[in-house]
């Protein structure tokens, strides 16, 4: 084949994988759904889950991680665990927000008090099923966010 074959055939190659590189970046170009600050995505996700637009609020997630989270938040409303969540994350004081930036995320540390989000069933001294409301109380939790162009999209929460 020789050195011209070589150098045509490695050029296609570099093309080929940079259509592929920018067509991966196409849920990327048009994405409008975030805030501009972390705190601002927080709040928009928020209230998007209280007005019970789950395809919203999925929407402020990474792109590769949208569908995911609508599932899983759907699986929390049929659950009935998506109030107890709604409730946890409005207990959220974004002033006490711990942060620090890592290769291009920031990683945010939250307190929150989890509230009686479930009833459970618990057998008791007489070998009854009871069921009672479980009180869970204070938790932490760590929130990834990553800027995607001009805004700010939740990677993990």
């Amino acid at each position: 084949m020789g050195l011209a074959g070589k150098f045509y055939i490695d050029e296609w190659k570099a093309r080929r994988n940079v259509a592929l590189w920018m067509e991966s970046l196409d849920p990327f170009k048009n994405d409008k759904y975030g805030g501009k600050t972390p705190e601002e995505t927080f709040d928009l996700y928020l209230s998007a889950l209280k007005k019970g637009d789950l395809e919203l609020a999925s929407r402020y997630f990474y792109p590769t991680k949208q569908e995911g989270e609508l599932e899983s938040l759907k699986e929390m409303r049929t659950n009935g665990e998506l109030i107890g969540y709604i409730e946890e994350l409005s207990s959220v004081k974004k002033e006490d927000w711990k942060k620090e930036e890592f290769n291009g995320q920031l990683t945010i540390k939250y307190d929150g008090y989890r509230s009686s989000t479930r009833t459970t069933e618990v057998v008791n001294d007489k070998l009854e099923v009871v069921r009672q409301k479980m009180q869970i109380g204070h938790f932490d939790n760590v929130a990834i966010f990553s800027q995607n162009n001009i805004i700010w999209k939740i990677y993990s929460l």
